[in-house]
């Protein structure tokens, strides 16, 4: 627990330098004239107006699909026809949970015909648990997780279910995203465990402090080297505080 905290510690600092030489580049980059989009202020562009079309079904239903539909009239192409219901159910069913609709539910959206049936169905997706699995896998796959370490020895790692689990309620409870990265950054300062304590048992946390202390596994979820000549030793500290800084860097910067 000592050593976890400490590594850390590093790891923050090290952030935290690489958060002030990115911000002396962009005051630099802005002395020179140097507008790259990325260094540059979001902005709500406006807007763009769209001659109207004697196919309703083709009009716009949001901004996002003005700018999109301006696109497409530039490249001279035109946007696809509506969906039918049974494709619209079998691509909303696939996109969010990773599932086939079944032929019952299927039938079941076909015959409703009231006006809010397509977004009881996506209700009733998202508070789907497979919705969770679905969604919270691409989080994994990001951070690169799995359940053993890799390289020659490739050690399965008995409780990383734990951290696949949690992703996946997080998800299913629509947990904010700043709160949900905020706890694999810091969960075990926010859980009240300080590096001087005894390492605690399970039973002396409480469910949340548990929680906390698994979504900070998210730090240590990378490939783990041994070394050749006693596999019990894993490799540095520096990399591992090269591994940390990676995972976050592709993550999330």
């Amino acid at each position: 627990m000592i050593r976890e905290c400490r590594l850390r510690s590093s790891f923050l600092a090290v952030c935290g330098l690489t958060l002030v030489a990115a911000w002396a580049l962009a005051v630099v980059a802005e002395e020179h004239g140097l507008r790259h989009w990325s260094l540059c202020p979001v902005r709500r562009p406006a807007v763009p107006a769209v001659v109207p079309t004697a196919d309703a079904s083709a009009a716009p239903t949001s901004p996002i699909d003005t700018f999109v539909r301006v696109k497409l009239l530039e490249n001279g192409l035109q946007p696809a026809p509506p969906a039918d219901r049974a494709t619209l159910i079998r691509r909303l069913t696939l996109d969010l949970t990773g599932l086939l609709p079944a032929p019952a539910e299927v039938e079941a959206f076909l015959a409703d015909d009231a006006a809010d049936a397509y977004e009881r169905l996506v209700d009733r997706l998202l508070e789907s648990p497979a919705y969770g699995e679905q969604w919270g896998r691409h989080w994994l796959d990001v951070i690169r997780y799995a359940e053993t370490e890799g390289f020659e020895y490739d050690r399965h790692r008995a409780g990383a279910w734990r951290f696949r689990d949690y992703v996946i309620d997080s998800f299913n409870a629509d947990k904010p995203y700043d709160q949900f990265l905020l706890e694999q950054l810091a969960g075990d300062e926010l859980a009240g465990v300080s590096p001087g304590d005894t390492p605690p048992t399970t039973t002396a946390l409480s469910e949340r402090q548990q929680e906390l202390l698994v979504a900070s596994g998210f730090h240590r979820l990378g490939a783990v080297r041994r070394n050749a000549g006693n596999p019990e030793l894993a490799f540095s500290r520096h990399e591992v505080l090269t591994e940390m800084t990676d995972i976050v860097g592709t993550a999330v910067l």
